[in-house]
């Protein structure tokens, strides 16, 4: 991408650095080819009242890019806070968790996600990227690269991730 102002994956701004930091930070859910919600680090959900609790369970042994840390509920509620802070006000995630009334953990791979509202809006909010409080500032997301090197003037350079809960990448670089 070109004139990225940020790296952060909750708070870039165009779809060119949100296309590539989904490569690096992956979301609860993601849409498919048709638009309809897919299974990413949320394995399956469901809800028993028409849509306004939801118990979403993650997938297990995920780890953190370059560590033997795990995701956990406490990774998903802490993105979902630093998404109600007013420096996340600007993000174009932050709507979407503000209808999500609130996140809570039930163990370390169960939440339960309560809408604002009845339905699949609370659903399609979990689409944003999942940051870790220890990882975030070290650009160390789930997906299936990490950042090796960014600089304004040579770009950003992408490793396949060794690690990756599906497989490895078949490309090993990208610059």
């Amino acid at each position: 991408p070109a004139n990225y102002s940020t790296l952060d994956p909750l708070l870039a701004d165009n779809r060119e650095v949100q296309s590539l930091l989904s490569l690096v930070y992956e979301p609860l859910l993601a849409y498919d080819n048709t638009s309809r919600l897919t299974a990413a680090l949320a394995e399956t959900w469901s809800t028993t009242d028409g849509g306004v609790t939801w118990t979403v369970n993650l997938r297990r042994n995920v780890r953190w890019h370059g560590s033997e840390d795990t995701l956990s509920a406490n990774d998903v509620i802490y993105t979902y806070r630093v998404l109600q802070t007013e420096a996340y006000a600007g993000s174009v995630y932050a709507a979407q968790a503000e209808k999500i009334a609130s996140i809570e953990a039930v163990d370390e791979y169960t939440l339960i996600v309560t809408g604002k509202d009845a339905g699949m809006s609370a659903l399609y909010a979990l689409t944003f990227p999942i940051v870790s409080r220890e990882h975030f500032t070290q650009n160390a997301g789930t997906g299936p690269y990490s950042i090796t090197a960014a600089d304004d003037e040579v770009g950003v350079e992408l490793t396949a991730n060794p690690n990756w809960w599906k497989r490895t990448p078949y490309i090993q670089t990208i610059r």
